[in-house]
């Protein structure tokens, strides 16, 4: 096992060193490397662990397709961040509103 984490720790050096992926990718896929407890981290074991000759090329790729989700991930997230504040402001803009034409109607009445 010990021999698993030195060579995903290689690659994951490996990929940032050739600008592949970034220091904070590599620093998030390291982590979960070492808590041991991910879906991603079974699935590199289980190609680790395959009978395939192109086994650190098919890590790499499971990497590279895991910090590119990631970034999809975080580019949603903040997608619906933003909407949500935007919905947040504009519910406050129609109660202002509402209240100005509120306050409108009844100096009307008081007025006619």
């Amino acid at each position: 096992m010990q021999l698993f984490y030195y060579d995903v720790l290689k690659i994951l050096s490996y990929l940032t060193s050739k600008n592949l992926i970034t220091k904070s990718e590599k620093e998030e896929i390291k982590n979960l490397v070492l808590k041991n407890e991910s879906k991603f981290l079974e699935k590199l074991h289980s190609i680790y662990n395959s009978e395939s000759a192109n086994k650190e090329l098919l890590i790499k790729n499971e990497m590279i397709r895991y910090t590119m989700s990631s970034k999809k991930k975080q580019r949603d997230n903040s997608r619906n961040k933003k909407m949500k504040i935007i919905t947040e402001e504009t519910e406050e803009l129609e109660e202002d509103l509402i209240k100005v034409q509120q306050q409108k109607h009844r100096l009307e009445k008081e007025l006619f």
